[in-house]
């Protein structure tokens, strides 16, 4: 927790007060801080911050023999502590919770967030219900901790980054091994060359505006920078996307934050390369 220094004025110990009864367990630091007050020090007991305290039957002796000439309320515990600010989410790693080697996906992920992101980032899995007669095909997303989890939240983030299989024609495959072109959720319409109209949208406007000036998007899977889909990527969303030429082991941990470690760095490893919105 972190201390708020109280604002004077207050009716502090004096040296001599503090001779006889608990000074040798009270930190030097708060005893000569010139504002050490009983209403301090009466939380600090309370709060049992001083482990194995040697003395509290003096300390709160001392506390009630100033009570008397200095009749202050005890304030409650915010007014001394706060608890820390949560560090900002810098990036969201998104990977597939079907299909083939989804679960070593998912660890290469965590891995990237200590390792690479020193814990600032999301870890998402993805589950796609395909179209029916009467739906269209969904993505849904949540945390790895099983949390709900929306993009309208997302904002600033300098990166977004997908571990999968993928291919050069339609991006991550979020189910590979299943048999269905249709879990490569966000691919290119054969007919045009352009993203499709749900990829253009997932990218375009969920991931585009979640991310911050600068920011940048990185495929992790085979071929995904081979052709024009890493290119349509980073034109949809205006930030550069980074992607593989060829074949990329994108469930081996020590591959894939190799690479990103130097795509946070600022430069692109072969097979990766960057492309250009």
């Amino acid at each position: 927790m972190e201390l708020v220094t109280p604002q004077p004025p207050f009716a502090g110990f004096k040296d001599d007060e503090l001779h006889g009864g608990c000074r040798h367990t009270v930190p030097a630091l708060w005893v000569g801080a010139g504002w050490f007050d009983r209403t301090l020090f009466a939380h600090v007991v309370k709060a049992s911050l001083f482990a194995g305290f040697e003395d509290r039957g003096s300390a709160r002796l001392l506390l009630r023999k100033d009570a008397a000439r200095s009749p202050m309320a005890i304030p409650s515990a915010h007014h001394f502590f706060r608890e820390p600010r949560m560090a900002a989410v810098s990036a969201v790693i998104i990977v597939p919770s079907q299909g083939e080697h989804a679960s070593m996906f998912k660890g290469v992920a965590k891995a990237a967030d200590r390792k690479i992101y020193g814990g600032r980032a999301v870890v998402v899995t993805t589950s796609v219900t395909l179209a029916t007669d009467t739906a269209a095909a969904t993505v849904n997303f949540q945390t790895a901790s099983g949390k709900s989890f929306s993009w309208a939240d997302q904002h600033d983030l300098k990166s977004v980054v997908t571990i999968s299989h993928g291919f050069s024609g339609d991006g991550p495959n979020l189910a590979y091994g299943l048999g269905d072109e249709r879990y490569q959720a966000w691919g290119i319409d054969d007919g045009t060359g352009e993203l499709e109209a749900a990829a253009k949208e997932f990218w375009g406007i969920k991931v585009g505006k979640a991310l911050k000036k600068g920011g940048k998007i990185v495929l992790v899977g085979c071929f995904m920078g081979k052709g024009e889909y890493a290119r349509n990527v980073a034109r949809a969303a205006g930030v550069s996307c980074f992607a593989a030429t060829g074949l990329f082991a994108a469930a081996n941990e020590e591959t894939t934050l190799k690479h990103l470690k130097a795509i946070e760095g600022g430069r692109a490893m072969k097979p990766m390369v960057e492309a250009k919105p």
